[in-house]
Formats: C-alpha cells, sequence, structure tokens
C-alpha cells in the first residue's frame, strides 16, 4: 500500500471540496449583493501552511417562511429512556472508603442505595451502577451519605481486624 499516493489523493480531494464551497458562497454572495437572497454572509479564507479552508458568518432571511418544520425536517421522536453509568471514584482511608458519585440533575428522594455483601448497588433517575467492594472487607451497616450539589458522598467504614 503506498500511503503517500494516499495522501497526496486526500489533499487533492479537499483542495477540490475548498474550492467547490468557494464558488458556491461565491454564487451566494453575488445572490446577496443582488437582493436575489436576503441575509448577510461573510467568507475569510484559511490558506497557512498545513491548515487550509475558511469561515464563514452570516445568515439568511427567508422571504417564504416554511408552513411546518416538517417540510425540512421529520417530526422528532421520543428517544427510548436508557439508564446511564455515572462517574463514581472511591478514596482509600486507614479506616473507611469515601465514594463520591455524580448524579447530576438527581434530587435527593430519588436515590436508592441497596447493600449487598461486597456491593453497593446505586438507581437515582436515569442513572444505575454497582459497585464492586469486594477488595475490601467493609461494615455496610454503618454506612453513612451526604448529597451535596448533584454528588453523593458514601463513607463506608472498614471492618476491623482481630490480631
Amino acid at each position: 500500500m503506498n500511503f503517500d499516493k494516499i495522501i497526496r489523493e486526500m489533499e487533492a480531494l479537499q483542495d477540490r471540496m475548498t474550492e467547490a464551497m468557494f464558488r458556491d458562497f461565491g454564487s451566494m454572495e453575488e445572490k446577496i449583493i443582488s437582493g436575489e437572497v436576503k441575509g448577510n454572509w461573510q467568507v475569510y479564507p484559511i490558506d497557512k501552511p498545513g491548515v487550509k479552508g475558511f469561515v464563514a458568518r452570516g445568515f439568511f432571511t427567508n422571504l417564504h417562511p416554511l408552513e411546518k418544520p416538517t417540510e425540512i425536517l421529520p417530526p422528532l421522536k421520543p428517544m427510548p429512556r436508557t439508564l446511564r453509568e455515572p462517574l463514581y471514584d472511591i478514596s482509600v482511608e486507614k479506616d473507611q472508603l469515601v465514594i463520591f458519585i455524580e448524579l447530576p440533575g438527581v434530587e435527593e428522594d430519588e436515590i436508592q442505595l441497596d447493600t449487598e455483601p461486597e456491593r453497593l448497588k446505586v438507581k437515582a433517575k436515569d442513572f444505575q451502577t454497582e459497585i464492586n467492594l469486594s477488595s475490601w472487607m467493609i461494615d455496610t451497616a454503618g454506612m453513612d451519605t451526604e448529597y451535596r450539589n448533584g454528588v453523593l458522598k458514601i463513607v463506608v467504614p472498614k471492618k476491623k481486624h482481630d490480631k
């Protein structure tokens, strides 16, 4: 496979696309100037070593407003509700684990915590996760929680070991 040839072909394609876009913007600019199309556009070319392209800023005014938005886009369908796994972080301290779970947009009364041996299950609105705590010997009965600004803080004491 000749990568140099592929790169040259890609660069040639990019050059052709850039030229076509400038032609299209040029003809649109003529239509704006002539009054055929209402609006205001400014196109600034970018032609630096390794960087080619343009920046286009502006707007069009439609003389014939659309009767219905569905003339250009189909009606929106509701997205299926999917559960997301929240971001979380576990900080291991001498006598406890401190777990921070991000739950943006969730009210405190919407949070469900379930503990199983070596697992912590969290459900809240569109969020759900299971955190494996099997690496530590913990006391879930002594667990304490605090929820503030979309972040759930869970403190789980470690079990004391007999010598």
